[in-house]
Order: structure tokens, then sequence, then C-alpha cells
């Protein structure tokens, strides 16, 4: 079995979507259960912050990233945040009974289907979907037809399957 680009700095097993090749060998150990491409991030937990920062372009270019940390006392959860090209993840995942890994699969549907429909020029507009399992969950385009909601990563894939014609 080939090895992920999570599984080459300790994060593998975690069900975290692959990332797009142009990151995954960049990926390195941030800290004890931090993974990515980007330095000095304080805690992943606060989704809507680098949501934000995506939304108003002040990022610093195409990154991804991984982490454990509890979202509440006694709430461990998996954090994922990419923001590459006009897509900006930024995901939490409840670690309990499995949950994480739908959720994740999920993710990494929409992650490998609005790059392939960009590249195909099927989606111009940026995307951006901030989703907690622990409450908040939303996504929102911005271009030429804006639209949104509050069903974070479901309802992503849902207005994605809808705009491209594909199944996600």
């Amino acid at each position: 079995m080939e090895s992920s680009a999570w599984d080459r700095v300790g994060a593998g097993g975690l069900g975290l979507p692959e990332p797009p090749a142009t990151l995954a060998d960049e990926i390195r150990t941030l800290s004890t259960d931090h993974w990515g491409t980007r330095e000095g991030t304080y805690a992943l937990r606060g989704l809507k912050t680098f949501a934000d920062e995506f939304e108003r372009r002040e990022h610093p270019g195409d990154y991804v990233l991984a982490g454990l940390e509890d979202a509440a006392t006694n709430a461990p959860a998996i954090q994922y945040l990419l923001a590459y090209g006009n897509l900006g993840l930024f995901v939490e995942a409840d670690v309990y009974e499995g949950r994480a890994r739908v959720l994740l699969e999920r993710v990494a549907r929409l992650q490998g289907a609005y790059i392939a429909a960009a590249a195909d020029g099927l989606v111009t507009d940026r995307l951006i979907v901030s989703h907690s399992a622990f409450g908040h969950q939303r996504w929102w385009t911005l271009g030429e037809h804006e639209d949104g909601g509050p069903d974070g990563v479901q309802g992503a894939s849902a207005w994605l399957a809808v705009t491209t014609g594909r199944d996600v």
C-alpha cells in the first residue's frame, strides 16, 4: 500500500483527506499534534478566523494544516484546514465513534470534486466551507454566482453537484 503524505509525518490513521499533490511533499510535523505546510499558526480550532482570513484573501497562499486538539472540555477533535486556489476548507471533526472518518471522507470527496471541476473550468467561484461537528456549519461562494447555506460540507457538496452536474 502506498504511503500517504500524512503517514510520512506520523499523522496517518486519522482519516485525513490526502492533500493536493503540490502541497503533499511540503507537509511536516509542526508540533506534537499539528502537521502541515504553514508555520506559526495558533490553535487550529479557531475555524472562523482561518475562514475569514481566506475570504479576505489575507492568507499566506496555499496551505494545508491538520491537528488534534480539544474543541471543548473532554471533546477531542481532528482539525483539517486547506487553502488551495479558490477552495477553503476549515473542518473540525469529533473523534468519537468513527464520526470523524465519515465527515473527513465527505471532505475528501468535496475537495477532489472541486479541484477537478475547477481544473475543467466548471467552477470559478471561490468556495469556503467552515464546518465544526460541535456546532457551526456553513458554506458560501464568492464570485459571479454567490450562494451559501448552513449545512457545511453537505451543503457545499450538494451545491457543487448541481453546479457541475457531477457526483460529489
